[in-house]
């Protein structure tokens, strides 16, 4: 089973970032980045080890500290494989994105890149509006009446409103936020349901006003010289409500849609619009989606294969058709399982403190590890257990060395649970050799034009540094392949 390594190393990340653990070929889930002679938490690397050190990483009786599982009681769950199959299958798949136009028939869909005008329109009142004319409340209203177009029983004015606006009483806020940001703008009044005609000056007048203002900051058309908005459906770049108005809206090229939502509250873009009801007219341009690979089709099998190996390296796609890749999937998926199986079952019967210890610092090394295969790229350098601790745990040092307890106990616990069952088995002894064809077998992973490491350097960066990590990855990978034969799926 050379694609099948749900490997001590992956099975650590997968306590730190469980979304790691999905289909793989065989390719370490923690990123190299570049190692020195010391460690990001600020320790000196591990020293060499002699064989005796590292071949027996348990050199004490696992019985006394560990219950053995019942493995007659153990079954993997149809249901589940299958589910989780699928999942590593369209994780494995995500690992390739090619890009499609949308067009005629298609629908602004979650995850589409679509490119659009906008202008947003605040509905700063929309309701009964009663007064007499020529002393509205609004500055220049009763004078732009006289002469305003009587249309479908609406009367609809436009004007500019004065540097010292106020909002009439009844359409007053709690502030006089949004009285500034309407002075000395152009706004749109629509009277409506005012019977027959308009009264002359004195008439009172009963009847439906709408108060709109087109503010700035959107695309608006092509007669406005802007060039469209690039927005990916589902990013949260636009505030709540807009992005899911979109999707299923056509995405062909001039399509049209009134979005309607509310401003948050707060809103630090602009206060005066907090909480605010707004229109936006929405025009698509273009829609682009992920091309949706159906391997068992030859001609979507090349162009993955060719764009996975653009990214990964030529001949980095092992696998040759998809029943390949789905089988790998379905291994994964049930060695992910019955890992869960392994611990739900363990039972510490006593701590082991040497090897607690041993493991908070594994631990450690390995959360620094993760941050890093990210941040380090970024920032020119490594972060270390400070920072980490002052950026991503709002200084909270308990709060970090927690988690660190609870994911060293909980593997060390399913190490030793492991090797106690390998014991049985006759599966714990490993050699020098076997553990050197391992390391040049991750250097060979990883020769590639972006990455060349030594043997030392995949060491220090996936096991930091310990030999020993590596045994108990051999140890588990036969573990694990034993078990599948033991437990069945029902």
């Amino acid at each position: 089973m050379k694609n099948l390594k749900m490997t001590a190393a992956l099975l650590a990340v997968c306590l730190l970032v469980p979304s790691a653990c999905a289909c793989t070929q065989s390719e370490p889930t923690v990123s190299p980045a570049p190692v020195s002679a010391t460690s990001p938490s600020g320790t000196a690397s591990s020293p060499e080890e002699s064989p005796e050190e590292y071949l027996h990483p348990f050199d004490f009786d696992l019985a006394e500290y560990v219950q053995r599982p019942d493995l007659s009681s153990m079954t993997v769950d149809k249901e589940k494989l299958e589910e989780k199959t699928q999942k590593n299958y369209d994780s494995f798949l995500s690992a390739v994105t090619v890009k499609e136009d949308k067009g005629d028939g298609d629908t602004v869909e979650e995850g589409d890149e679509t490119e659009i005008y906008y202008k947003g329109t605040l509905i700063v009142y929309d309701g009964p509006f009663s007064f007499t004319v020529g002393a509205s409340g609004i500055a220049g209203f009763d004078e732009a009446l006289t002469s305003a177009k009587i249309a479908d029983g609406a009367a609809t004015v436009t004007l500019t409103l004065p540097e010292d606006f106020a909002l009439p009483k009844i359409m007053e806020r709690g502030d006089d936020l949004l009285n500034k940001e309407l002075a000395g703008k152009e706004v749109t009044l629509i009277l409506s349901e005012f019977g027959a005609k308009l009264p002359a000056s004195g008439g009172a007048v009963e009847g439906h006003l709408t108060f709109l203002y087109v503010f700035p900051g959107g695309t608006f058309d092509e007669s406005s010289g802007a060039t469209g908005y690039p927005l990916t459906i589902g990013s949260g770049k636009f505030i709540p409500g807009f992005e899911s108005g979109m999707i299923g809206m056509s995405a062909a090229a001039g399509s049209k849609r009134t979005v309607r939502v509310t401003f948050p509250d707060p809103y630090n873009n602009n206060p005066a619009l907090a909480g605010e009801p707004v229109d936006f007219e929405v025009t698509v341009l273009a829609v682009k989606t992920a091309k949706k690979f159906d391997l068992s089709k030859s001609e979507d099998f090349d162009l993955f294969k060719s764009e996975y190996e653009k990214k990964n390296g030529a001949g980095s796609l092992k696998f040759k058709n998809k029943d390949e890749i789905y089988e790998n999937c379905r291994e994964q998926a049930r060695t992910t399982l019955i890992v869960d199986l392994i611990d739900a079952a363990a039972v510490m019967i006593k701590p082991h403190a040497e090897q607690e210890e041993k493991y908070k610092a594994i631990i450690t090394e390995q959360f620094v590890m993760q941050y890093n295969s990210y941040y380090a790229s970024m920032l020119g350098r490594m972060l270390t257990v400070d920072e980490i601790v002052q950026y991503f745990f709002s200084n909270d040092r308990q709060k970090f060395d927690d988690q660190i307890v609870t994911i060293a106990h909980k593997l060390l616990l399913r190490h030793m649970t492991v090797f106690l069952l390998a014991k049985e088995e006759g599966l714990d002894a490993v050699t020098d050799e076997e553990v050197t064809a391992r390391l040049d077998e991750l250097v060979e992973m990883y020769k590639s034009e972006k990455s060349d490491l030594t043997a030392k350097e995949v060491l220090d960066t996936l096991y930091s540094g310990s030999k020993a990590e590596i045994v108990k990855e051999i140890v588990t990978d036969r573990t694990l392949e034993m078990l599948a034969g033991k437990i069945k799926t029902e």
